[in-house]
């Protein structure tokens, strides 16, 4: 009988197996792309705006010196909004014309990059301003130099303020606050929200600003020429996550 007779004979009996060839591994889908949001109240990223102010205006930007003529100048150009010092103690300011009823639920989204200045002085600070249509309501942002920071809304003549502590670095930031309907901030930075302490009802002092409006003021004290510029700036309605991304115009 042949060694190789039965069931198993045939003419790869003898043979080792020949495994199949391996499925390819499928390779991970990209993440999509964030989806960003229209900001309804104000949306600008400063896209081919070239120019100073004063005099006149950019991109629907004019000076503002609400608080006295502090002199500088906002400059723009490579696509950001930039606050020139040109002497010792300038604060240049510029603000932008909206359209709001009420400060309450409302998200602001904006970057700045600090002055490249020494840090822990507080010399240096970095204003934001929200005002409604009939100057009943504000918000406010104040990043000082020295680590403080200050952030309120609500009523002008009873709105809380806040303060808190950030770490100055000479960096960019991303700041983003919301404003529940109840008035209450909570205020993010760089994506981590901020502890804030209550101030107290203290009102804003607003000095001349006009209603309708959104400003920006920086200063950097005795050092100068310096400029800190901001890269966008939104404000829509609703309290959206620090995460979302919003559209440039």
């Amino acid at each position: 009988m042949s060694p190789t007779g039965g069931p198993a004979s045939g003419p790869f009996s003898n043979s080792a197996s020949v495994p199949s060839p391996a499925a390819p591994v499928p390779s991970p889908s990209p993440l999509p792309p964030p989806v960003c949001v229209t900001a309804d109240i104000l949306s600008d990223c400063f896209v081919g705006l070239v120019g100073t102010i004063p005099p006149g205006s950019v991109g629907g930007w004019s000076f503002e010196q609400s608080f006295g003529p502090k002199g500088g100048q906002v400059s723009f150009g490579s696509d950001q909004m930039s606050f020139d010092m040109l002497a010792i103690n300038n604060a240049p300011g510029a603000k932008k014309s909206i359209a709001l009823a009420s400060v309450n639920n409302i998200t602001a989204q904006y970057e700045f990059t600090e002055f490249p200045t020494p840090t822990g002085l507080g010399n240096s600070f970095y204003e934001f301003y929200i005002v409604n249509a009939d100057l009943s309501e504000a918000v406010f942002i104040r990043f000082v130099d020295d680590g403080s920071f200050f952030v309120g809304a609500g009523s002008t003549s009873t709105g809380n303020s806040y303060f808190g502590t950030w770490t100055p670095n000479n960096g960019t930031h991303k700041v983003h606050l919301t404003v529940d309907g109840s008035g209450n901030p909570t205020l993010w930075l760089d994506g981590v929200a901020l502890p804030i302490t209550l101030n107290g009802p203290f009102g804003f002092f607003l000095g001349s600003m006009p209603a309708n409006v959104v400003v920006f003021f920086a200063g950097a004290g005795l050092s100068f020429p310096v400029s800190s510029p901001v890269l966008d700036a939104f404000v829509a309605t609703g309290n959206f996550a620090p995460t979302q991304e919003f559209c440039c115009p």
